[in-house]
């Protein structure tokens, strides 16, 4: 029953999401109501109440799963830098409606406060061979991440015209300077 519950709700998230990606494509976040995402999934208030108590948990909570999956990614595999960075950059390419919707309704805020939770976590885990003194290790976390974040966002902004590989070999030679 546990799992037929689980499997409902998944169903119930995903269609949620997906009118949520519709609807942005034809206006900004801000100006959709939880009436029309309901309408459009196809789902109740209670059933969206019952897995979000706002909009912008929505896309947080997808970007969560993409996170999360990118890691299990990286530790399945031992990964070099540039693997990792490939693996980075081709998550965002397949996920690439979701990062232009939150460019078109100014939403980056998003996508750095999730890069924040789960790449200092990545970046440490990876880097943890190399010893520094901790307080000089978060500030280089912190400029690697945030410097990630911004190359990602100045290649949406340029129509991801760049491969992967491209983008994870510019990366990595900015993280050998």
């Amino acid at each position: 029953m546990s799992k037929n519950r689980n499997s409902e709700n998944l169903i119930v998230r995903e269609s949620i999401f997906s009118a949520l990606m519709q609807l942005m494509e034809k206006e900004k976040f801000d100006n959709i109501t939880i009436t029309e995402i309901t309408t459009r999934a196809g789902v109740s208030r209670m059933a969206y109440y019952r897995n979000y108590e706002d909009k912008k948990e929505i896309i947080l909570s997808y970007m969560d799963e993409l996170f999360k999956t990118y890691w299990e990614n990286i530790c399945k595999k031992p990964q070099n830098d540039f693997q990792s960075a490939c693996l980075y950059f081709n998550y965002f390419r397949e996920n690439k409606n979701l990062l232009f919707h939150i460019l078109d309704s100014g939403l980056t805020q998003f996508i750095l406060e999730k890069h924040n939770l789960y790449l200092q976590t990545i970046f440490k885990d990876l880097y943890s061979h190399i010893t520094l003194e901790s307080k000089k290790e978060k500030y280089v976390i912190d400029f690697l991440s945030g410097g990630l974040f911004k190359t990602l966002i100045s290649w949406a902004e340029n129509g991801m015209e760049e491969s992967n590989e491209y983008m994870a070999k510019i990366v990595c030679e900015l993280m050998e300077l």
